[in-house]
């Protein structure tokens, strides 16, 4: 059996194949899905983590270290040799989940979410009705299921999602976690793909009493990350109303209570690591906004040195760079982000195609352009930088990027249009 360490991006995220231990260097975002394999598999009731990666990210990962054994929907795909003993946990619940308890059922789904098994999650709770969920556990597999048909979607996957899915929870669910999750998504994608600043203030107000509602009766730390997430996302608001000073004191509150709650034990160190991340990406993003270039390079450098291991961070690093004009730690910065990646491999080599470009490189621009495109042979603005740097290199490559080129935009013209989100007309979300 070879060894998925061997690779770095099996060392880095080792969970995401078998749900094997994760190594002391993984990036933040393997924490989740740890905890909730413990969850799976053991008598605990650990803190409820909420970041889960893309679809995407787990096809990436097993493209990048050739593990193509580890190519699936479904966990029962795997072949018998190749799965752990938690890995046959889920693979039991997976055959019985009619069976399960809704507790159980709630635990299986937030593992198959966080491998990237969205599929799996949909086809399972197919026959599950929880229109009205009569408990915080029934409105947990009615949110796990409609956040993976979201999930799919923004992905270009067409399942069919609308966000009433989540509004039927936030309606009607009884006072929790999940209800307060519903509330969440409802602000987040009435500002991201709706640009609906009116129904996001709805909603927001909503969430501010639920979240009192229920706080006696959670943890600190959950609470904590209800209020820090509440304040992130309420950023979204006075930004869409080009109010700076707005924005700014809602981030602050925001980074506080992310602060707050950075205590306990090892699982709790987790959590609040988790609430945090974010917060210090949107407080980058809110100072790239605001202009302060120079307050965004700290910020980028402490969000980079707070998880040096995860390739999104580098990306934020090069974000700062190349709007400060520095194109040259720019590249630096995207080339770490490569060697890290995935999550963002075609992203990222794209980045650094420009930047070698900028910087008057162009064999290694295409060289970067030609990566990016063998990570996504759809990545048309890949492609076009290939095209560009060929035909300025007389390069012999330059009939096939034009065919490439011609390809793409010939798929992208006979594909269902896609409405581009809302918030891409903004400028840099706070959020």
């Amino acid at each position: 059996m070879r060894d998925i360490g061997l690779t770095l991006p099996g060392f880095l995220s080792r969970p995401f194949f078998d749900l094997g231990l994760p190594c002391d260097d993984s990036p933040a975002y393997t924490a989740p899905l740890d905890v909730d394999r413990r969850n799976l598999t053991a008598p605990t009731d650990l803190p409820m983590l909420w970041q889960t990666m893309n679809a995407s990210f787990r096809e990436e990962l097993i493209q990048a270290t050739g593990f193509h054994e580890y190519t699936l929907t479904d966990p029962r795909q795997l072949d018998v040799g190749l799965r752990t003993p938690d890995w046959q946990v889920l693979v039991d619940n997976v055959e019985n989940f009619a069976d399960l308890d809704v507790k159980q059922k709630v635990k299986t789904l937030r593992v198959l979410n966080r491998l990237g098994l969205f599929r799996c999650t949909i086809d399972i709770t197919s026959h599950d009705q929880f229109i009205e969920p009569s408990d915080d556990s029934s409105a947990g597999v009615a949110w796990l299921r409609a956040y993976a048909r979201y999930r799919l979607q923004n992905e270009s996957e067409d399942v069919g999602y609308r966000i009433d899915e989540f509004e039927a929870i936030a309606v009607t669910a009884p006072p929790g976690l999940w209800k307060l999750a519903a509330i969440y998504q409802k602000v987040v994608q009435s500002v991201k793909h709706e640009g609906d600043v009116r129904a996001a203030e709805f909603w927001q107000e909503i969430h501010g009493v639920e979240i009192e509602k229920i706080s006696s009766e959670i943890s600190r730390q959950d609470y904590l990350m209800a209020r820090s997430r509440f304040h992130r996302v309420h950023a979204f608001i006075p930004q869409m109303k080009q109010d700076s000073a707005g924005t700014q004191a809602e981030m602050e509150l925001a980074r506080k209570y992310a602060e707050d709650a950075l205590y306990g034990d090892s699982v709790q160190l987790a959590y609040a690591r988790e609430i945090a991340w974010p917060v210090r990406e949107s407080l980058i993003k809110e100072s790239l906004w605001n202009g302060d270039l120079d307050l965004a390079l700290e910020r980028a450098v402490n969000h980079r040195n707070a998880d040096p291991f995860d390739a999104r961070v580098w990306v934020n690093c090069g974000e700062v760079h190349l709007e400060r004009g520095e194109a040259e730690n720019a590249l630096e910065a995207y080339r770490e982000a490569a060697r890290l990646a995935p999550p963002g491999g075609a992203l990222i080599n794209f980045m650094v195609g420009h930047c070698h470009e900028i910087t008057g490189n162009s064999d290694l621009a295409l060289d970067s352009y030609l990566a990016s495109l063998s990570i996504d042979p759809l990545a048309i603005s890949s492609a076009k930088g290939a095209l560009r740097v060929a035909d300025a290199l007389g390069s012999r490559m330059r009939h096939w990027a034009q065919m490439q080129v011609e390809k793409l935009e010939e798929i992208g013209s006979a594909s269902v249009p896609q409405p581009e989100p809302a918030y891409r007309k903004l400028p840099p979300a706070a959020g």
